[in-house]
């Protein structure tokens, strides 16, 4: 429904491209700030083998990936992993976003913003 108001007024875009998203560090918490590549994200949780696999599909960064779904990680990977390690990436992801808060790209200073 939202992506339908989106094609019928296209202007409602602009408000979510000036947002951008931050990490917020947690002191009980893995510090995902450390960890934006796809590379060392997937080496930290010892699938080093699937990394092939998002940087065909063009993945690189975190932040490309954190929004994603189950469905969104089966057309990416496809079969080529078990159950537990589908778990494993999902909890992950979303362990990545209960760290990102939304922020207004007016608040920030220039070159602030980005998963750093």
């Amino acid at each position: 429904q939202q992506l339908t108001q989106f094609i019928q007024v296209p202007s409602r875009l602009l408000s979510l491209a000036k947002q951008r998203f931050v990490f917020v560090n947690h002191p009980d918490q893995p510090n995902f700030a450390q960890v934006t590549s796809i590379i060392d994200w997937l080496h930290n949780l010892q699938l080093d083998r699937l990394i092939r696999l998002f940087m065909s599909a063009g993945y690189t960064n975190l932040s490309q990936i954190c929004h994603f779904n189950q469905s969104d990680l089966h057309d990416i990977i496809g079969n080529s992993i078990t159950l537990d390690e589908q778990t494993r990436l999902l909890d992950s992801l979303k362990h990545v976003r209960s760290q990102l808060v939304l922020i207004s790209s007016k608040s920030l200073l220039p070159g602030e913003g980005y998963l750093v």
